[in-house]
Formats: C-alpha cells, sequence, structure tokens
C-alpha cells in the first residue's frame, strides 16, 4: 500500500475565557498528536481583533466559540464575524462550545445557519474525528 503522509494541520481558532479549558485543549492537541495549530483567544473581542489581523492564508479553517462569556456571548460573536468576515472567509467553520447541556443552546445553534455543530465540553479526541475532521477532509 502507500506511505502515510503527515497531514498538515490545520488552523483552529478557540475563543474561551477559561485558562483551564484553554490549557486542556493545549495539552489534548500536544499529547494525542492532533493536526491542528491552535490559537487561543480569552475573549470574542479579542477573538475579533485576532482576526482582523489575519492574513487570508492565516486565516483560521476552524474556529471553536463558548457561548457563555462576559460582555459578548458566542451567539453575539457569530453574528459579528457574519457581519465582518463570511465574504472574506466563506469556508471557516464555526462551532459553538459549552459544558452547559441546555437543550435551548442546542436548538439555538441547530437553528443558525452559519454554525455548524454544537460541541460539548470539555473536547475529546472522539468529537474531533467523528464530527470536526470530517468537515475538513
Amino acid at each position: 500500500m502507500g506511505t502515510a503522509t503527515k497531514q498538515k494541520p490545520f488552523r483552529f481558532l478557540f475563543v474561551d475565557d477559561s485558562p483551564t479549558d484553554n490549557k486542556y485543549l493545549s495539552l489534548l492537541i500536544r499529547i494525542k498528536k492532533l493536526p491542528i495549530e491552535p490559537h487561543f483567544e480569552y475573549s470574542p473581542q479579542k477573538a475579533i481583533s485576532y482576526l482582523l489581523k489575519c492574513k487570508a492564508v492565516d486565516f483560521p479553517e476552524v474556529i471553536m466559540i463558548d457561548i457563555n462569556m462576559p460582555l459578548m456571548n458566542g451567539f453575539e460573536f457569530v453574528e459579528k464575524y457574519v457581519e465582518l468576515f463570511q465574504d472574506r472567509k466563506k469556508d471557516t467553520i464555526l462551532y459553538i462550545t459549552s459544558s452547559s447541556i441546555q437543550l435551548s443552546d442546542k436548538e439555538k445553534t441547530a437553528k443558525n445557519p452559519h454554525v455548524k455543530d454544537f460541541i460539548e465540553k470539555p473536547f475529546n479526541l472522539k468529537q474531533f474525528q467523528e464530527k470536526i475532521l470530517p468537515e475538513l477532509t
């Protein structure tokens, strides 16, 4: 058979105000050798500033945003993202994340045409392999 080729890492932007969750994600990516090149921002406002500075070639392929954050929640970020970046980078995939498993959050996510899916925290290898990776390949 053919030889395995090393997969180019996918650029991910994780937006979460929890240092613990971001540290966990960083460790998971490194330990499981996930094909992810992560960038972490601790607020939606900082994520927007980061995206405004991104060159097209560096723009994330996936953005995972926590719902519950101060000043701007994940759904408000999605609205702002669509307003500012949708025309610039149509193929970026947005996911809403949360540790609260409220049915209303899942329903609101499902109704949003700009969000691919709801990902329960903590993020895990199975979610990456079954929900996210198939969308990237």
